[in-house]
């Protein structure tokens, strides 16, 4: 006769313990890793999204997982492509409007405040007062160019961040059946159905 199996029990210190400790090294691995932690989070909500568009291509084309996930992303990545490309004329337009907008009202800005104002019996001489808010605008553009390279550095790490969230989510996509049974396989045999009613 086979004997049967009965699972044995933790007692609640041992549990306590345990789960205390698990806390402790969740907590230690966020502070070590946490500027990649965001990025790894980002990659595996872009892949639970693009799961089931992953499987459909799958079941429908009877491609491999490996190549469905590459179409889907070679999709995305087209439709990525394609809206700055659609959108940078529109904003050029719009730009250019109003660059000639700002000219004509600056232009009659100028018009205006060049003439003399008399208040109260005095001369105002508002040319001046244009001069000197002319400088102190342009002053105020001169930090903006200076900062040019830190914004177009921190474009480059956007890039690099992106492409690195497509990567790994292409990965979680590509091998969630290999990282499903893995991560089945975790915990101790008496415990495996537990932690498969937890997904």
């Amino acid at each position: 006769m086979a004997e049967a199996r009965v699972r044995p029990a933790w007692p609640l210190p041992l549990k306590l313990f345990v789960s205390a400790c698990l806390l402790a090294l969740a907590v230690f691995l966020a502070w070590r890793f946490s500027i990649t932690l965001t990025p790894v989070i980002l990659a595996t909500i872009l892949a639970y999204v693009l799961s089931p568009i992953v499987g459909w291509v799958e079941a429908r084309t009877r491609m491999r997982r490996a190549w469905a996930t590459a179409l889907v992303f070679l999709v995305l990545i087209g439709l990525a492509a394609i809206g700055p490309v659609l959108l940078i004329p529109r904003l050029i337009e719009e730009g250019e409007r109003l660059n000639f907008n700002l000219g004509e009202i600056f232009k009659t800005i100028e018009t205006f405040l060049g003439k003399p104002m008399v208040v109260g019996g005095y001369n105002i001489g508002v040319g001046q007062l244009v001069e000197q808010l002319v400088q102190y605008l342009q002053s105020l553009g001169q930090p903006f160019f200076g900062r040019t390279l830190g914004v177009a550095f921190e474009a480059v790490g956007s890039l690099a961040w992106s492409i690195f969230i497509l990567i790994t989510s292409f990965y979680f996509l590509k091998d969630s059946s290999k990282l499903n049974a893995w991560l089945e396989g975790l915990p101790p045999a008496a415990y495996r159905e537990e932690f498969s009613a937890l997904k």
